[in-house]
């Protein structure tokens, strides 16, 4: 069957702490030109899971754990048995130990231990077990997509999306796309090279909302603006987004920066089996232990948790073993008040002030919407209306269905049709520098004379061309820059400068190059090195043009402009010459090691 060019498919891969769901869509090269939207019922969600066949539920997720048996014999998602103690929290172990030891709260904390502890005795690694997960997800993928659209699936050229939290750093993106490309994910197809971006969990999230409201409601108009909260397994993101354009095609952008924390709904499954211990003792949970899965399951994810809005009534929990007890509501909202609720309500209220901050009525958001997982519980919906929307007069929406709780993997495959104009940066980045030396703003210390260019220069400066807080389009012009060489100079040259990240609104303007610190450290209270970036002349250096420093001397001049877009916490560079050759590039993952 010869390729198709006019089609691509399109995957979505939402990589959650304890699930994982998948999204795909045919689009038309005329989708992609922009000549025509989506339909956002065209989209598919793999509902259909290995082990799952017993479930009245419409499963549209599937756990991340996974066991070995014999010969590494590798057992997964919902086939994994009750009564195992599997390797899961796998997302979690792509963060570097600095971000890790944030997300080491109570029961997560001993459930990483176990889970590296199992990694060890089997001799594997870390990015192995996670990769092992990873292809048997996506070989099943394959086939379920095969299966709905048939053998076309496999002459389509993919376009492979993965979600990312938006709070992780440039190493977290780094070993998420080094493992998928190990687990076969960016394989390329015989019909064509096989593209694979990050987008982040809110962005998607958000863009699934405004396909899904933008459509059915005639009172949102352009200017109108939206927060989306973002409710995971294992975070909470909370991004403002102000309407641009409507028709043709939905246009946003960032409004404020966005807010994140670890708010997620894990966190209250630890506070109900607590809860469950004091009610029928310590000793008789115990003697319990092989029901806890399904105890938890049944009585706890599939009829509390997702069902609770703190109406007086009694709930009933079989223990199997130590027969049915009873919780009344406060038990039961105690254990979302005494993990998550007021972080939830933190952030919301965050989003409020600053979107009324920059509004010039000082007006709050028109609307709030709840998507993910988490997103669906009538207690959150609840609390944030009482505490929130009430008094500030907001409207707050909340899917039930599964499209809330699989938002970020639908949105994923549309983030290409609907235009995010631009967003605000969480944080500052620039790179070091020379430049021509100002004495009302160098140290003397820094001064030196350039030879090449008969001028007064100062080293250790660092130009910040995104400053935290500032709007960032798509692409933004990081600036033009040259170097010299001298003519007795010949081949190919490659220079390097650090590259750095800021929590500054107005980080400093010198760093002392000299210091000697690794990767992920603060050179300076609130920067951190990340790396350094290269780019190399386009020609050999004999070859650049030939320019007059104005003193009769000549040198070899390489020149060379930025363009940078910042995603979240990540940030993308290319350098390219003036007739558009690229000479350097940053992407995520790829800042070399001194």
């Amino acid at each position: 069957m010869a390729s198709d060019s006019s089609t691509r498919l399109v995957v979505g891969l939402d990589f959650g702490t304890r699930q994982v769901s998948l999204s795909f869509r045919r689009v038309a090269f005329a989708e992609i030109k922009g000549n025509s939207l989506p339909d956002i019922s065209d989209i598919n969600v793999i509902s259909q899971w290995r082990g799952s066949g017993s479930s009245t539920y419409d499963l549209v997720k599937v756990p991340t754990k996974v066991i070995y048996g014999e010969d590494s014999q590798i057992t997964w998602g919902y086939e994994v048995p009750d009564g195992e103690e599997p390797i899961e929290l796998i997302k979690l172990l792509l963060l570097p130990e600095s971000e890790l030891r944030t997300y080491l709260r109570g029961q997560n904390a001993t459930t990483i231990k176990r889970s590296r502890d199992k990694i060890t005795s089997l001799g594997k690694t870390v990015t192995s077990v996670i990769q092992d997960y990873l292809r048997e997800l996506w070989k099943y993928s394959l086939e379920q997509i095969k299966a709905s659209i048939g053998q076309r699936s496999e002459i389509l050229p993919l376009h492979v999306i993965l979600t990312v939290p938006a709070i992780w750093s440039e190493v977290a993106r780094q070993n998420m796309l080094h493992v998928a490309k190990q687990a076969g994910i960016c394989d390329d197809r015989a019909c064509g090279k096989t593209r694979v971006e990050l987008v982040d969990e809110p962005q998607a999230a958000a863009t699934a909302v405004f396909f899904r409201e933008l459509r059915k409601r005639h009172d949102l108009e352009p200017g109108a603006r939206i927060v989306v909260a973002d409710l995971g397994g294992g975070t909470a993101d909370v991004i403002t987004y102000t309407i641009e354009e409507i028709d043709p095609v939905p246009r946003f952008r960032e409004c404020v920066e966005g807010a994140g924390g670890l708010y997620g709904g894990n966190f209250p499954d630890r506070e109900f089996k607590e809860v469950l211990k004091l009610e029928i003792g310590r000793q008789r949970w115990k003697e319990c232990s092989r029901f806890h899965d399904v105890i938890m399951r049944e009585s706890w994810q599939y009829s509390i948790k997702p069902s609770f809005d703190n109406s007086d009534q009694l709930w009933h929990v079989n223990t199997y073993i130590a027969g049915t007890c009873q919780l009344n509501s406060e038990q039961i909202a105690e254990c979302f008040d005494n993990t998550v609720t007021s972080g939830i309500v933190k952030l919301v209220r965050g989003q409020i002030q600053q979107a009324k901050a920059a509004s010039e009525s000082s007006t709050p958001p028109e609307l709030i919407c709840l998507v993910g997982g988490f997103g669906r519980s009538p207690y959150i919906y609840k609390v944030l209306h009482d505490k929130l929307c009430r008094k500030h007069n907001i409207e707050l929406i909340q899917a039930r269905d599964n499209s809330s709780w699989s938002a970020v993997a639908l949105g994923a495959v549309l983030t290409r049709a609907v235009q995010l104009e631009s967003r605000v940066a969480r944080y500052s980045y620039g790179w070091g520098m020379d430049t021509l030396f100002d004495p009302d703003n160098h140290l003397i210390e820094d001064r030196y004379y350039d030879d090449y260019t008969a001028q007064w220069m100062a080293r250790n400066q660092v130009h910040w061309p995104i400053i935290r807080g500032d709007r960032v389009r798509h692409s933004a012009n990081g600036g033009s820059f040259h170097m010299p060489f001298p003519l007795n100079m010949k081949g190919i040259w490659t220079h390097k400068a650090r590259f750095y990240k800021s929590t500054h609104r107005d980080p400093p303007k010198r760093v002392d190059e000299g210091l000697r610190v690794a990767i992920g450290e603060d050179v300076v209270p609130g920067v951190m090195f990340l790396g350094n970036i290269e780019l190399t002349t386009p020609v050999e250096v004999q070859d650049l043009p030939k320019v007059s420093n104005g003193n009769g001397e000549f040198f070899y001049l390489f020149e060379w402009t930025w363009k940078i877009s910042v995603t979240g916490s990540s940030v993308n560079m290319i350098a390219t010459t003036s007739d558009g050759k690229e000479v350097g590039d940053l992407h995520i993952g790829d800042i070399t090691k001194e």
